[in-house]
């Protein structure tokens, strides 16, 4: 037997492009609300927005994702030189920040890797930490730095070892 879905609709019968959607109040006014809306981009395209009101009461959008599969947080539109992040579906990733680094990384616990490089699902190389310092490695057959002390050293692949300390 076939089984019937049931699903609620949402329709805005203008047709200016205004956006059209769900309001989430935590209490009657003020901060506390939360609205998603779905807004028209073209004619069979549309976003899905979600917006938040902080304690000064305005409403901001915090999330956008597009008709393209785009994630876009803190940002309207897909564009590197906007403040924001940004997720596409093809796997790229754009972080713009004003005033700072947009990628901040932080290790927990135990010394070792921070980032691993990857080439067709194959590591190539890392960038870590050690107690004596900092290192960009590379994979198997490569060498790579090491950052201790005031100095910069080649460091052989196996373990980090040292074979010279070298001053640039």
């Amino acid at each position: 037997s076939l089984r019937r879905q049931r699903q609620m609709c949402i329709r805005d019968s203008n047709t200016s492009g205004v956006e059209t959607g769900i309001i989430l109040r935590a209490k009657q006014s003020g901060a506390g609300v939360w609205a998603i809306y779905a807004k028209q981009t073209s004619n069979y395209n549309g976003d899905l927005i979600f917006r938040a009101r902080n304690a000064s009461s305005a409403n901001s959008e915090v999330l956008r994702l597009t008709s393209s599969g785009n994630v876009l947080v803190g940002k309207t539109a897909a564009n590197f030189a906007t403040a924001g992040t940004e997720i596409n579906p093809n796997g790229r990733i754009f972080a713009t920040y004003s005033g700072g680094g947009p990628l901040q990384l932080n290790r927990l616990s135990s010394h070792g890797d921070i980032i691993e490089l990857h080439k067709d699902g194959t590591e190539v190389g890392s960038i870590g930490i050690e107690s004596s310092g900092f290192y960009v490695d590379g994979e198997g057959s490569h060498a790579g730095l090491k950052f201790f002390l005031g100095s910069v050293a080649p460091v052989s692949y196996t373990h980090l070892t040292l074979p010279t300390k070298a001053k640039f």
